[in-house]
């Protein structure tokens, strides 16, 4: 699979996901990567019943 992108953001945590909406704003293309199978970074593992709104 082929991707035409600006930037690699590597981890789908609080700070990447932040990057990625900042630069979309200033019409950069911006892919996410990440090892885990859902968003939030750390805070999905360290809560996995708490729903993270922020």
């Amino acid at each position: 699979m082929e991707f035409k992108t600006d930037v690699v953001i590597i981890g789908a945590g609080p700070s990447g996901l932040f990057q990625c909406f900042e630069l979309g704003l200033l019409g950069i293309d911006a892919h996410i990567v990440d090892s885990l199978p859902v968003i939030g970074g750390q805070c999905s593992m360290l809560y996995p019943d708490k729903a993270i709104y922020d």
